[in-house]
């Protein structure tokens, strides 16, 4: 009985160990493939065969939706890729190149096949994150993208074939966008630069124009100095380092995120009734015109629209802090001390006429008093004569 029990004791040890040499010899696959091992350089496996040049569609998911695109070929034979789901979006077919690239060139870093593939779910394959159709020609491939090591390699498998699990170093994971906006084109920013801006008005709850332009009420101001306007449209004189941090700005403005490039309703963006209006006339007789509108819920930047442009773009806060200014932020100080100095002796000058005239008024009733004094006394002089002549009758 002893015997027995010893022997079984020895092969429930043996079956433990055999599970711990198991368990052992996965986590080292699996340590092998985070780790980045490669059969580099002549080694490494191409995983696709498609040319970059030859493919005709291209689809893969953004949020679980998927979005697709088709190249055909232009009037002049150039080739022309369009998004599928929108007429008339503005792509921007250099990303699709870049992409197309990527994906063709990828190599395997690691090939994971056979008994190394106990579950599709270890490498996140089960329920694919990513799923990106290639047609080139006749052929289609499918990429099924599952989960990223610690190396930041990527493990896809190709079309319906579970039996290898590639592990690749291509960004699969950042190369999509997670918009569709950010694949538009955009329009630049008009090119200004803070030395071509004669003239800058802001129109909003603060507003004000800062102008080098001379109009013959103002001939006195020479044509390279800056004049403030104020709302009553009285020009003062500009302070040009005040005024030279204004232009600035203007010409740092650059465009953020592309929100629409055919908004119907720009009410929803504060731009049908824009809070804020920036006008820069550049030296050769053009402006530029940018209307700011509502801030965004979720970020600390505002909804903008240039003149001319039907794009929505977001911008930093700057585009209020910075024009956000009074008339008298930009006046020249020695002109405002001029004018309070005028104004203090204008004020001293006509006190000193107003003590003088009531000097003169006071003296003007004494005089008055006085004389009215004589007059009384004579009268009682008369008096006392007229009564003493009639006690002598």
């Amino acid at each position: 009985m002893k015997k027995k029990g010893k022997m079984a004791a020895c092969l429930i040890l043996l079956v433990l160990l055999l599970a711990v040499l198991v368990v052992l010899t996965k986590k080292n696959s699996t340590a092998d493939a985070d780790s980045g091992s490669s059969d580099s350089g002549a080694d490494a496996e191409k995983v696709v065969d498609f040319s970059k040049d030859d493919v005709t569609a291209l689809s893969f998911q953004i949020n679980g939706e998927t979005v697709s695109f088709t190249k055909t070929a232009g009037d002049d034979d150039t080739d022309i890729w369009t998004y599928d789901q929108e007429d008339g979006f503005p792509l921007d077919e250099g990303k699709i190149t870049s992409v197309l690239s990527s994906l063709s060139s990828m190599t395997a870093e690691r090939v994971i096949e056979g008994d190394e593939i106990d579950s599709m779910a270890d490498f996140g394959l089960e329920t694919p994150s990513q799923e990106v159709v290639v047609t080139a020609g006749d052929e289609k491939t499918t990429i099924h993208v599952g989960d990223k090591n610690s190396s930041s390699r990527y493990y896809i498998y190709l079309n319906d074939d579970t039996s290898k699990v590639y592990l690749v170093s291509t960004s699969l994971g950042t190369m999509f966008p997670s918009d569709m906006m950010e694949w538009a084109t955009t329009e630049s920013m008009p090119s200004v630069t803070a030395e071509n801006i004669t003239k800058l008005q802001v129109e909003g709850e603060n507003g004000y124009t800062l102008t080098k332009e001379v109009s013959a009420a103002d001939s006195a101001l020479q044509t390279d100095e800056w004049q403030v306007v104020d709302a009553d449209g009285a020009a003062h004189g500009g302070d040009a380092d005040s005024i030279g941090t204004m232009t600035s700005a203007v010409a740092s403005l650059s465009f953020g995120d592309l929100v629409t490039y055919n908004a119907s309703d720009l009410s929803q963006y504060g731009l049908e009734e824009p809070f804020q209006t920036i006008t820069a006339v550049l030296s050769d007789g053009t402006q530029v015109v940018i209307y700011a509108g509502n801030k965004s819920d979720l970020l600390s930047e505002y909804y903008i629209k240039v003149e001319g442009d039907d794009n929505v773009y977001l911008v930093s806060s700057n585009i209020v802090t910075d024009f956000d200014k009074d008339p008298e932020d930009f006046i020249d100080e020695t002109e405002t001390e001029t004018e309070t100095a005028d104004s203090a002796n204008e004020t001293a000058s006509t006190d000193a006429i107003e003590e003088t005239a009531a000097v003169q008024t006071l003296e003007s009733a004494d005089g008055e008093t006085e004389s009215a004094d004589a007059d009384g006394e004579n009268v009682e002089a008369v008096g006392e004569t007229e009564t003493a002549e009639s006690s002598e009758d």
